[in-house]
């Protein structure tokens, strides 16, 4: 019966969005059919459901625990970002076709719009996990954060990818004059990076601190191209839809069901894990949920289709990622088109809607800081939990929202004003060259600057392009090294695998080393050499068990699930824990003492990195004359029991002793010790 209340939620927001809606009759197109004030509204809509889809995912596990029907928003999310998409291409193509002069003040005009929202949000985003959440960071790795360049807000993928689309829309359209030879290029720019970004690999764990990774950079893209095309084609199409829309409105209900049923499957199948069994499987094979017949992961296997899938063409065809991105997009293309029909005789209209049409781009940003920083951990009813979200992020998106927009509208009107200034400059020295040189030189030298001009973009984009795949030509050496050691390494002896800041005086990022302290069939269990950063173990002063914890949730975040390589992270398997799901761990008393059984085993010392950042660290403990280097001895976190709940956590002192209750769970300073599973078939 609960589960029947949630459904209130989805109800709500169908009245929500229709309340007062008017329907237009006798078979005539709505008067303001895709108006810019009716696509905002429908885009309102869209961010109410990632809301939704975001608190579903919490509250199911992503999908693992079902919560009656309304658990189908875990997987119908992207059927809300891809209306997103769509009006971005949409909007882009109309502008052009309808506003002289358009390409001129593009980028000052539009950009902005984007880029100062999700950088104001970004910074807050660095300072709720700075204060709130007790995450130490440097200078330039807050500057990266705000600035996007790593996604401290998982939401931001959508700014940084559609700004690229922007970027890549203002390119061709102002190098290539032909608008229809423009269109094409982009469209095949936009499925570049669709292919490209499938390419990438799928992370279990959610990994969305990088560019071009992740399912979410590609399931939901093609309705970009559709709405670039859908613009171009406009009137042709709305006379089509219009005759046959009592035809096509079913139709597109009944294939957004089908291709969404389909693309579900799929998912469940492991997906974009292609034959790699997803999280969902291997904890549900643990507690004997599935049934038989899953195949088994085989690396080799995994390797060999892969290369299949980038090498032949028809690879991306024949995959089962590739199967789940093909019913994905033509899911997101069925349900686009089915909105749009419906907007054909629907035109919204009430002033809640209205107002959340203004602020729908903080509010896309900015949810995910209260349906997982602020009230992720907390316990409460899913009743509760969907409303609570809700109404403190369209409260604090409200109050947010008025200064974002006086400043972007200030940063416009300054570079508007540049830019006239500078147009003016350039235009009267043109014409005074001109009258110098002649038209004939004059034209002559523009189109050699187009051509350099289209050749740097050119270059310009293949770099970007070659950038990451020698990125991971690299990465593919380095670990292929790393898993040649792995395949015959002993307990007790060290080894190297992932990478994390360890020396602040190199540029860059260093391997990680790490001490083999358990071996089983086919696992080793890995536990990290170093204290590699600082940090307490829970937030608030108070009782709270390591299943709650601020630092268990920290371990499986992206600051440290970065450490690992795409390839790494495809032999990372959780650890042996009640949670079940962990891929990042701490040790416990007992295996710390089976690990460990000698005091002067367990000191720890910690990176010059993690003492800069706040380790509590003894600098006089031991100085290596023969490497005349200082290793910083420092206590260290271990994980409580499962099930207790204490204000204090265990720890080893910087003797190597085993404290139980003397460390508060807030004492900030501690050094963190990962400890992580592999898998590999080990060699005798």
């Amino acid at each position: 019966m609960n589960h029947i209340l949630l459904l209130a939620y989805p109800a709500a927001l169908v009245i929500f969005t229709c309340f007062h809606a008017r329907l237009t009759r006798g078979g005539r197109v709505s008067d303001g059919f895709l108006s810019l004030e009716q696509t905002h509204m429908i885009q309102a809509f869209a961010c109410i459901g990632v809301i939704l889809h975001h608190v579903t995912q919490q509250i199911t596990a992503y999908g693992i625990y079902d919560k009656g029907p309304v658990s189908l928003f875990n997987d119908i999310g992207i059927l809300f970002t891809a209306l997103f998409f769509f009006f971005s291409g949409y909007g882009l193509i109309t502008s052009l076709q309808e506003k002289p002069g358009y390409l001129d003040s593009f980028l000052y005009r539009r950009l902005p719009t984007v880029l100062i929202p999700f950088w104001i949000i970004n910074a807050l985003g660095v300072l709720l996990e700075t204060f709130g959440g007790g995450i130490h960071t440097t200078p330039a790795g807050a500057l990266r954060d705000i600035f996007g360049l790593t996604l401290v807000n998982s939401n931001g993928w959508f700014f940084v990818e559609i700004t690229i689309f922007y970027l890549f829309f203002y390119v061709t359209f102002r190098l290539v004059k032909n608008r229809n030879a423009a269109l094409v290029l982009l469209c095949l720019a936009v499925l570049g990076i669709i292919i490209f970004s499938f390419h990438q690999g799928h992370d279990p764990q959610g990994d969305q601190s990088h560019w071009f990774r992740g399912e979410w950079w590609y399931n939901s893209t093609i309705t970009f191209i559709f709405g670039l095309l859908y613009a171009r084609f406009r009137q042709p199409l709305i006379r089509l839809l219009n005759r046959l829309w009592l035809l096509f409105l079913p139709v597109s209900f009944l294939l957004t069901a089908l291709f969404l049923q389909r693309s579900i499957v799929c998912v469940r199948r492991g997906g974009y894990y292609e034959d790699m069994p997803s999280l969902y499987e291997s904890a549900m094979s643990a507690s004997g949920t599935l049934g038989a017949g899953r195949s088994e992961f085989s690396l080799s296997r995994f390797f060999d289709t892969l290369s299949r899938s980038i090498l032949s063409p028809s690879g991306l065809f024949t995959t089962l990622a590739g199967h789940t991105l093909l019913w994905q997009s033509a899911a997101c293309i069925a349900f686009t088109l089915m909105i749009l029909l419906l907007s054909m005789r629907v035109t919204l209209g009430n002033r809640a809607l209205r107002f959340v049409s203004t602020i729908s781009r903080e509010l896309f940003l900015i949810h995910g800081y209260f349906a997982f920083w602020i009230f992720g951990s907390v316990r409460m009813n899913d009743f509760l939990r969907y409303a609570v979200v809700l109404s403190t992020s369209i409260a604090c998106t409200a109050l947010l929202s008025w200064p974002v927009r006086r400043l972007v509208r200030a940063v416009v009107r300054l570079l508007s004003g540049a830019h006239a200034s500078v147009s003016a400059s350039f235009r009267a020295a043109v014409r005074a060259k001109r009258e110098e040189t002649g038209a004939a030189a004059h034209a002559k030298r523009m189109r050699k600057g187009r051509i350099l001009l289209l050749s740097g973009a050119v270059v310009s984009a293949a770099v970007l392009v070659l950038i990451p795949v020698f990125q991971n030509l690299k990465s593919n050496a380095e670990f292929q090294a790393e898993y040649e050691v792995l395949k015959t390494a002993s307990v007790g002896e060290s080894v190297l695998f992932g990478r994390y800041e360890t020396d602040p005086s190199k540029a860059g990022t260093e391997q990680l080393a790490w001490t083999v302290i358990q071996k089983d069939a086919d696992r080793l269990c890995l536990l990290s050499m170093f204290g590699i950063a600082p940090g307490a173990y829970h937030k608030k002063h108070e009782a709270v068990t390591w299943e709650d914890c601020d630092l268990r949730r920290r371990l499986n975040s992206d600051e440290f699930l970065d450490m690992f390589s795409r390839q790494e992270k495809e032999i990372l398997v959780p650890a042996d824990s009640g949670t079940g799901q962990d891929l990042i761990t701490l040790l416990s008393i007992h295996e710390l003492e089976d690990a460990f059984p000698a005091k002067k085993e367990r000191v720890c010392a910690s990176t010059q990195s993690a003492v800069r950042q706040g380790v509590n660290a003894d600098r006089l403990s031991h100085y290596d004359v023969w490497f005349d280097q200082q290793y910083c001895y420092s206590w260290w976190w271990l994980k409580q029991e499962e099930g207790q709940s204490s204000v204090t956590a265990p720890i080893v002192d910087m003797d190597g002793s085993v404290l139980k209750d003397q460390k508060p769970v807030n004492k900030p300073g501690g050094a963190i010790r990962p400890v992580v599973w592999v898998q590999v078939p080990l060699r005798p």
